[in-house]
């Protein structure tokens, strides 16, 4: 079951909701300490959002982002390696 978004709404599958945000960024901070090996000094955060993301977020602490074209791209690139 997918969990409610913070806005109380519930993320369906091929639906865009709202820009990755502050907020979601302070979220995804709090649980990647319960990632088994996350180390805060060693271990990156990454962004992956369908609906892109707020300005100023990237900035405030996350390693990297990508849109879903991002990840489409990194796969077919993958398919065309020798």
């Amino acid at each position: 079951m997918r969990r409610p978004r913070a806005d109380g709404g519930v993320p369906r599958a091929g639906l865009a909701g709202p820009p990755f945000d502050r907020h979601d960024l302070a979220e995804l901070q709090r649980s990647a300490a319960q990632v088994p090996g996350f180390d805060p000094d060693r271990s990156g955060l990454a962004i992956v959002s369908l609906s892109g993301v707020a300005a100023g977020v990237e900035a405030d602490g996350a390693d990297l982002v990508w849109s879903a074209d991002d990840v489409v791209g990194a796969w077919r690139a993958d398919l065309v390696k020798p």
